[in-house]
């Protein structure tokens, strides 16, 4: 058996995608966040807790600092193989 990431999207406490990839991950919880975020939004992604959480943060143009939004990705330990 070998340990493998997966990266779960969540929205606050609930999961809503996962993918194989952080690139991946992130890239759907964007794109799931864009419905809410008016034109000018700056986002980036930042690393919470380093090789486990990243936040999806934003800012309006006119605003200095960046707000966290509810998505959030963590990294997930799974196990592939099976019995021989």
């Amino acid at each position: 058996m070998s340990a493998k990431t997966a990266y779960v999207v969540m929205i606050g406490q609930y999961p809503t995608a996962a993918a194989s990839s952080l690139e991946a991950a992130q890239a759907d919880g964007l794109a799931s966040e864009q419905q809410y975020l008016k034109e000018g939004t700056e986002t980036r992604w930042t690393e919470h807790r380093p090789g486990k959480e990243w936040r999806l943060m934003s800012r309006d143009e006119s605003r200095r600092r960046f707000s966290w939004t509810e998505r959030w990705v963590s990294a997930v330990p799974t196990v592939e193989g099976g019995a021989t």
